[in-house]
């Protein structure tokens, strides 16, 4: 029996040594005057397909099947093999192959390349292009030698994938010369914009993290016009594969800025996989008790991605905007930088907490049947986000505008957006992605914008807008903004208005936005005086009138 099995074992191994597969070469003539030879195919599969010899450029020829189109099918083993098109029968007729299509992508063998493990058809590409007609070949290239272990079905997926976009484990790359660098052939519509993710694997958590350096949406990406190559590039970088240098990276936070800290900052990003906890190894030290937090950690270049986070109250209170991304090529001490801010800088000072009240209409609400509870959610509550949300009621003698006032709100900034909840327990967030004006907004640090607000001093604030949009609702602002005794004529204005000032005294003002930042001042200013703003964009905005004892003045001002 056991000799039974022997020979069974040994007849499935010659089987599956000489298992033969169908393969139809495809070429496209068009713009091509075909030879009265007609078109050949030649490569190292002819013997294997029983020709008499590889390279023969007269034995295999094609025939027109629909079209421009002309194919031939041969019957061979599984492998790896090179061929050429001919547009003859001999070798005067051979195509000449872009680089792209290319065993050795423009540095020497110029031949085309199949890998065939199954039945397959070819796609009709061009005589002597990369891709069938309307189309260019992009030959993405990726270097995997510096990975722990290459998987067998390297791969790639992107929006260029047809007809299910960014699908894992369907495009498989070939390694032709078993160096771990990979490759696979794209077709792309000229000028237009594809997106993709190479992966050490078949499927998604296999995929790589692309450096913000060579990212789009976080995904690399490519427009072309000819048939052109990509790479090769190291699997999650931007570059080819190098050794790696490693380098002190002094990183220092400003918390001074930050309400309800309590001595607890610590960094996170893809050195540490983005940990939803404290992260004992990364936590930074005030040893001058300035407010100001450090940590020098060790990095590799060129690139070092963090965010900076608080710990209170048992809640982890990660900072607004992008990733930070820090470029370096040697030790360096990153310049201080304010937390939840992307530019380097000190914190601002921070006003005394103050009353917010939040109101939204939601007569735009795109579906208006799903619309049930409405909150507020930012980064100012605690905890922060969905978990510290609060519920909006509906304003009284303001139809479909909902609001609430949030009392003793601390942070100097705060991000926040408007969120409803359907009665089926869904959570349908602003989404401003198709916004216009995004003067109201910053980006969220994943992939979306939130609201924002710096609050210009102590005194209350209203926060009024429609849903989905910067536009701000006039109605019940003049409670908390409109003072008597200053004259500003006239108002509305279109690039220049007048204010009258108390002429004993000295007055500085600032122009303010409805987020909080200035965009006119002036001091030391008294009497009639002219503002001209000709470039600010119609809106609605504050003047803020200080004068010698400290005293302020808030009034609404519209540009038209």
């Amino acid at each position: 029996m056991k000799n039974l099995y022997s020979l069974l074992l040994v007849f499935f191994v010659l089987g599956s040594v000489h298992a033969q597969y169908n393969v139809t070469f495809q070429v496209d003539m068009s713009g091509q005057t075909v030879s009265p030879n007609g078109v050949h195919v030649a490569g190292n599969f002819q013997a294997a397909a029983g020709f008499p010899s590889d390279w023969t450029p007269g034995a295999t020829s094609l025939t027109n099947s629909a079209g421009s189109i002309y194919e031939v099918t041969v019957n061979i083993p599984s492998g790896t093999y090179e061929y050429k098109f001919i547009n003859d029968n001999d070798w005067p007729g051979v195509e000449a192959v872009p680089a792209a299509a290319q065993v050795d992508l423009g540095q020497g063998n110029d031949n085309r390349w199949m890998m065939i493990s199954s039945d397959t058809t070819l796609p009709a590409y061009m005589f002597g292009g990369a891709a069938p007609a309307g189309m260019k070949g992009l030959t993405m290239v990726v270097d995997l030698s510096q990975q722990s272990s290459v998987s067998d079905s390297v791969s790639v997926a992107g929006s260029f994938q047809s007809p299910n976009q960014w699908t894992p484990g369907v495009d498989i790359m070939a390694d032709l010369k078993g160096d771990s660098v990979f490759r696979y052939t794209a077709f792309f519509m000229p000028n237009t914009t594809y997106e993709w993710k190479f992966l050490n694997g078949p499927a998604w958590g296999s995929d790589e993290s692309v450096p913000g350096g060579c990212a789009m949406n976080g995904n690399r990406f490519a427009s072309i016009a000819n048939d052109s190559i990509y790479g090769p590039v190291c699997f999650g970088q931007c570059a080819s594969c190098f050794i790696p240098d490693t380098f002190n990276i002094t990183i220092q936070v400003d918390m001074n800025g930050v309400c309800g800290f309590n001595d607890t900052v610590d960094i996170a990003g893809p050195f540490n996989g983005w940990p939803g906890t404290l992260d004992p190894a990364t936590m930074l030290t005030d040893a001058d008790n300035d407010g100001i937090w450090e940590i020098t950690i060790r990095a590799t270049a060129p690139e070092f991605t963090y965010k900076a986070r608080y710990h209170a109250n048992g809640n982890t209170n990660w900072e607004g905007g992008n990733n930070k991304v820090i470029t370096f090529s040697k030790d360096t001490v990153v310049p201080v930088r304010c937390f939840n801010n992307d530019a380097y800088g000190l914190c601002p000072s921070v006003p005394a907490p103050a009353d917010i009240t939040f109101m939204v209409d939601v007569t735009t609400f795109p579906n208006p049947t799903d619309l049930n509870d409405v909150y507020i959610i930012g980064d100012f509550t605690q905890p922060a986000w969905q978990g510290g949300k609060v519920l909006l009621t509906p304003v009284a003698g303001m139809p479909g505008v909902f609001g609430a006032t949030i009392n003793d709100v601390c942070p100097g900034k705060i991000s926040y957006k408007f969120m409803n909840t359907t009665s089926a327990n869904v959570d349908q967030e602003e989404d401003f992605a198709t916004l216009v004006d995004s003067s109201c907004t910053e980006p969220s640090g994943v992939g979306g914008l939130n609201r924002i607000f710096v609050r210009p001093d102590a005194q209350p604030q209203t926060l009024a807008f429609k849903w989905n949009s910067c536009e701000a609702l006039p109605v019940g602002l003049e409670d908390h903004f409109a003072r008597t005794d200053l004259s500003i004529y006239p108002n509305p204005f279109n690039g220049q208005t007048t204010i009258e000032l108390n002429d004993e005294e000295l007055f500085d003002l600032n122009m303010i936005d409805i987020t909080g930042k200035s965009v006119h001042s002036a001091s030391g200013i008294s009497g009639q005086y002219t503002l001209n703003v000709p470039n600010v964009k119609a809106g609605v905005y504050y003047l803020k009138v200080t004068n010698e004892k400290g005293e302020t003045n808030i009034n609404k001002v519209i540009v038209q």
